[in-house]
């Protein structure tokens, strides 16, 4: 345990030596049937099972692994190396052969950049495997940290890496909902996972949000929550009204009930809020300006629910939307009380317009402008196809101004985003077919925020960086 705090204040003392164009990780190349593909791993480490793709962007059959880049040693000294592999793996070491299979070396490892590069070819039967580990007389073998492996980028790994995002945002944004086309996405609950996942049902919309909240957020919902990803839908000079017209739809004429926030509960819900890791997520409700760890923020809250609802909401997160990123924190009645009387005491009561919707034509368009495709899993009707889609160009939900985008949702897409889909959109789009587990949990770590909570690869957590804050909420607790 001594020798790994050492280690990462050592790792910490070496990365601020290191040049600006190391990266954390290993550059990983996978070669298959005359395709590469490239991506970054923390570790050397892989495990394929038999039959499997190596990666999403290659075919299942034989493949071929490489990994580059640098072992920053924080000392000089003497070290072992050892590798678990099915077979076929070679390692060196700063220019020099060090193992040829499975194996154990003791090697001298200079202080800084120790260059290595690794190959394993695919088994011939059964599972494809290998682990570095290393072991000194200060620590048993382990697996060689993250945090002392680095790599330096180019053009085939940045272009991977953006073709990985840009699938990635093909799937989160629900791109296939709108732009059906069963040849090139599979069915839903079939390859990568993310396809899966539906938007949040429209279930008593009106006995627990205000319905002029519901106007606004679907009028603009990245102005109330930004990286949302619910897309601006209408444009123009009646882009509220027939936000209003949805919204009247939504709710029926029903208002939420007016039950009002025990503020002597308040205390005890911000104690909760601390306590739980709420703010390693979230803003305070109270907060204002700009976050410095990009939070999500919660000064709405109080002018979004009803306070019955957020209560009930609390206790099951997930109940009308499955693939929601909040925990389930199994809270009791009292506690799930206290939060959210916390949460809407100190939120900001917005003033809004007045909602003057027609609930007729509301359920006209909730059908054309695509609202049930995302989230009642509805046919697509109006939209263009995928392929058209593809042969379109920078057009619609593409283009980056309003005029091009013509009647496309506008997702507040940035540059980097924008080409990425479009690097993604130019590939076959066969990896959308399939999935590799080591991928999918390293996108599940970044966008369930695990790093809100907790320390990884010597980074603390944005938990630990609020304490402080956290500390001023629980200090409020009646004494």
């Amino acid at each position: 345990m001594l020798f790994r705090r050492l280690l990462c204040l050592l790792a910490a003392t070496v990365a601020t030596a290191l040049s600006a164009q190391d990266q954390p990780g290993l550059k990983v190349t996978f070669t298959s049937s005359g395709k590469a593909d490239s991506r970054v791993d923390r570790l050397l480490a892989l495990y394929v099972p038999a039959g499997q793709a190596p990666t999403p962007f290659l075919a299942a059959g034989p493949f071929g692994v490489k990994w580059e880049g640098d072992l920053q040693s924080p000392l000089r000294g003497t070290f072992k190396l050892s590798a678990e592999s099915s077979g076929k793996f070679k390692l060196s070491l700063n220019g020099q052969p060090l193992l040829d299979g499975p194996g154990i070396k003791t090697v001298q490892l200079n202080k800084g950049a120790n260059h290595v590069v690794a190959e394993i070819a695919s088994s011939d039967k059964g599972d494809t495997f290998v682990r570095l580990s290393w072991a000194s007389k200060d620590f048993p073998l382990e697996p060689v940290p993250p945090t002392i492996l680095t790599h330096v980028a180019d053009k085939d790994l940045d272009a991977a890496t953006q073709r990985r995002e840009g699938r990635l945002l093909f799937a989160q944004l629900n791109c296939a909902a709108c732009h059906a086309d069963a040849a090139l996405v599979p069915a839903k609950g079939t390859g990568m996972p993310e396809l899966g996942q539906n938007a949040p049902l429209l279930a008593d919309l009106g006995a627990k949000y205000r319905p002029e909240f519901i106007a606004d957020w679907i009028a603009d919902p990245h102005a109330i929550r930004p990286h949302t990803l619910m897309p601006k839908v209408f444009a123009g000079a009646d882009a509220f009204q027939k936000a209003s017209d949805i919204a009247a739809m939504l709710t029926q004429g029903a208002k939420p009930a007016e039950g009002q926030a025990q503020k002597d509960l308040a205390p005890l819900g911000g104690a909760l809020f601390a306590n739980l890791g709420c703010i390693a997520c979230h803003q305070r409700p109270d907060a204002e300006g700009q976050d410095t760890h990009d939070r999500i923020p919660l000064a709405h809250v109080g002018d979004k629910w009803s306070q019955s609802a957020l209560v009930e909401f609390l206790k099951d997160p997930a109940k009308n939307y499955a693939a929601t990123r909040m925990p389930h924190f199994r809270l009791e009645d009292e506690e799930a009380a206290q939060l959210a009387s916390y949460l809407t005491s100190h939120s900001r009561m917005i003033k809004r317009k007045a909602l003057a919707g027609d609930a007729t034509r509301g359920a006209t368009l909730i059908v054309s402008a695509g609202c049930l495709n995302c989230h009642a899993g509805m046919p697509a009707t109006t939209q263009p196809t995928l392929a058209s889609v593809l042969k379109a160009g920078d057009k619609g939900c593409l283009a980056d101004d309003e005029k091009t985008r013509a009647n496309a949702p506008d997702f507040s897409l940035t540059a980097a985003q924008r080409a990425a889909l479009k690097a993604f959109l130019a590939t076959d789009l066969a990896s959308l077919k399939q999935d590799t587990p080591a991928e999918f949990a390293e996108r599940q770590i970044k966008n369930l925020n695990c790093a809100a909570c907790h320390a990884r690869d010597c980074n603390v957590s944005v938990w630990t960086k609020v304490v402080c804050e956290a500390k001023k909420v629980r200090d409020a607790l009646p004494t």
